[in-house]
């Protein structure tokens, strides 16, 4: 069992270290090939840091992917309400309007995180799951970085 872990644990950090070079630097620059790229490093990045079991990953990530799925809705909810709202000269009731719904926005993923931290204790201990938000936020911070990178090396589009 130690063993198995061992190796999962090896081939996490394997995929965290070794794909972000890889990530952007591929021809096909597709949104959702992109998109499925990071969503593969974040898998990887997260389960490192949680350090999940082959176990724990098994019934974690079905969990988690279903309130990612929630939260990216929310989002695309929102920021298509917004693209509305954003014009040079807004007036004072359409200014009031993007903070009413910028609050909601916030109150409804609050919402959404809260429902979720009974359904994650529910298959992962609870130290692992307070470090869930530290570990989501590390990982945007890395790919932060190295999108950065990557333009400051010449590669805007990759």
């Amino acid at each position: 069992m130690k063993a198995k872990q061992n190796l999962i644990t090896l081939a996490v950090i394997w995929f965290v270290l070794l794909i972000p070079a890889k990530m952007f630097s591929q021809t096909d620059t597709s949104a959702a090939s992109r998109r499925e790229k990071i969503k593969a490093q974040e898998v990887a990045y997260i389960t490192q840091k949680l350090n999940l079991t082959a176990d724990e990953s098994q019934k974690f990530w079905p969990v988690y992917n279903e309130y990612d799925a929630q939260k990216e809705a929310l989002n695309k909810a929102f920021h298509q309400k917004m693209k509305t709202f954003r014009k040079p000269n807004m007036t004072d009731a359409q200014a009031d309007s993007i903070i009413v719904g910028e609050l909601a926005h916030e109150q409804a993923l609050l919402d959404l995180k809260k429902s979720y931290v009974s359904k994650f204790l529910a298959v992962l201990p609870a130290p692992k799951v307070a470090k869930l938000g530290e570990a989501e936020r590390g990982f945007r911070r890395m790919l932060l970085k190295l999108i950065k990178d990557q333009r400051k090396n010449g590669n805007p589009n990759k």
